[in-house]
């Protein structure tokens, strides 16, 4: 660690990294958030957020907004859909799902993630926005999810064709809920992409302990706060809670890990990937050095570190 002017830094940041930092922690510290009513902190990102969507084009992507019916309580859920005009033929469809601790977070929040993603590949993008925690608890958002990607799949053809795959993906919290529906798919999906997923609410792994300074923009004080308002303590446990206590890991979908290397859950990305390669499945692991939790949709800040985990996206396409 060394001393910037005014924070404790990690030495093995990279420029872009120490520069977003230092102005994230310049408008709040992970620490903090807790004790910050949840909707004055969504109003304070949803205006940053539209400082940011106000600077981007992406006029190659027809969107299509759609709602989708969560038969639970006919609760319905807004989807957007985006198609690169010079999309491949029989383009692969993945279902993607933003992070935010379960609690923060948008399909806005997520657009350049996931416009950048579908333009890199040349594929479609559907991007999911489910319901948030703690306004409503565990199994509610799954609940959404899990909606949104049954009328994919019942819907692919007229999305893409009858031969597209289908996939899973999000960061963080949302890729807690790829990982969970790539179980609970197992037979529909081709494929999951997991960016910094969280996929044990449970254990206390070493890299909690290695990256708790408020550097990494998030920790474990951070990390309990959005368990809490996610779900009761006596759920964590469950595999539709904590994926890798799943029984069974047999002929998942093919999967990509995308991990940063200054990050709380990097432990847990390995530990899935290795219980993933344990029972034959396959996967490929990226990590993303020398950036930290979050950078997957701040990619206006951090270019170098996005555009290394969308060049490992479109590799992992170029092998279907």
């Amino acid at each position: 660690m060394h001393q910037d002017n005014e924070f404790e830094l990690d030495e093995r940041m990279t420029q872009e990294t120490k520069e977003f930092v230092v102005s994230s922690l310049r408008i709040i510290r992970p620490s903090q958030v807790p004790n910050i009513d949840v909707n004055l902190s969504r109003k304070a990102r949803a205006a940053n957020t539209a400082k940011v969507l106000s600077k981007l084009n992406f006029n190659n992507l027809n969107k299509i907004e759609i709602m989708v019916k969560n038969p639970n309580d006919d609760y319905e859920i807004p989807v957007s859909i985006f198609t690169p005009a010079d999309c491949v033929p029989d383009s692969p469809i993945t279902v993607f799902y933003h992070g935010g601790g379960w609690t923060f977070g948008s399909r806005d929040s997520h657009y350049h993630a996931v416009a950048s993603c579908a333009t890199r590949t040349k594929t479609i993008w559907a991007s999911v926005e489910y319901r948030l925690a703690p306004e409503n608890k565990f199994l509610v958002q799954i609940g959404d999810c899990e909606s949104a990607l049954r009328w994919i799949l019942n819907n692919k053809s007229s999305i893409g064709t009858e031969n597209s795959k289908v996939g899973v993906s999000g960061d963080s919290a949302g890729g807690h809920y790829a990982a969970i529906l790539a179980h609970e798919f197992k037979k529909e999906l081709d494929y999951q992409i997991l960016v910094y997923p969280c996929v044990d609410l449970t254990t206390k792994y070493d890299s909690y302990e290695k990256y708790s300074n408020d550097c990494y923009l998030i920790n474990p004080i951070l990390i309990k706060f959005f368990i809490n308002n996610f779900i009761d303590e006596k759920d964590i446990g469950m595999p539709r809670a904590s994926p890798l206590f799943n029984q069974d890991f047999k002929n998942l979908p093919k999967c990509l890990i995308i991990c940063a290397e200054l990050d709380p859950l990097i432990d847990q990305c390995y530990a899935y990937e290795n219980k993933l390669r344990q029972t034959s499945n396959e996967c490929e692991l990226c990590q993303v050095n020398g950036t930290v939790h979050g950078f997957f949709h701040n990619g206006p800040f951090l270019p170098n570190a996005f555009g290394q985990a969308a060049k490992a996206i479109d590799n992992f396409f170029q092998k279907f």
